[in-house]
């Protein structure tokens, strides 16, 4: 039989991770519609952002975020979206995997006979590697690693 303490216990860790999928949510919507101090605010203030491309690159910290941010911001088209988290929850820290597909803009796919570049919004499949910690009460992103691409 499950103790009330037991079912507190667990009630506390799928709020948790309510919490956590809102976060992540709200931090998409925001880079979608570029809102990028409202994005940056989903980070945790020592969080580090690696993972785009060049493959390799390193941010570290709000600060550094929000100008990667602001430098690509227009660079990029809206609409990408998540799906199929997988979260873990352990006190104050959290793991989580995300499904991410971003909407990749002026992709060359073919040259027309008069010598026009055809673009398109191509997506992209990647995979977020997250991990989350609670700051001063409300969950933030602590880490975020882009796997871009597709992996196995």
């Amino acid at each position: 039989m499950t103790t009330p303490e037991e079912l507190e216990k667990r009630v506390k860790v799928l709020e948790d991770i309510e919490e956590i999928k809102t976060l992540h949510y709200n931090y998409l919507y925001w880079l979608n519609t570029r809102e990028v101090e409202k994005m940056t605010d989903c980070f945790a203030e020592d969080a580090t952002f690696t993972g785009l491309p060049p493959q390799g690159s390193f941010y570290r910290g709000k600060k550094e975020i929000a100008k990667m941010f602001n430098t690509m911001a227009h660079k990029r088209a809206t609409g990408s979206f998540v799906a199929q988290p997988i979260i873990s929850v352990e006190g104050d820290k959290a793991n989580g995997k995300w499904f991410y597909i971003s909407n990749i803009t002026n992709r060359r796919v073919f040259t027309s006979e008069a010598g026009d570049d055809i673009t398109a919004v191509v997506p992209r499949q990647s995979t977020y590697d997250m991990e989350y910690k609670r700051e001063d009460g409300k969950w933030k992103i602590s880490k975020l690693h882009l796997i871009v691409g597709w992996h196995r």
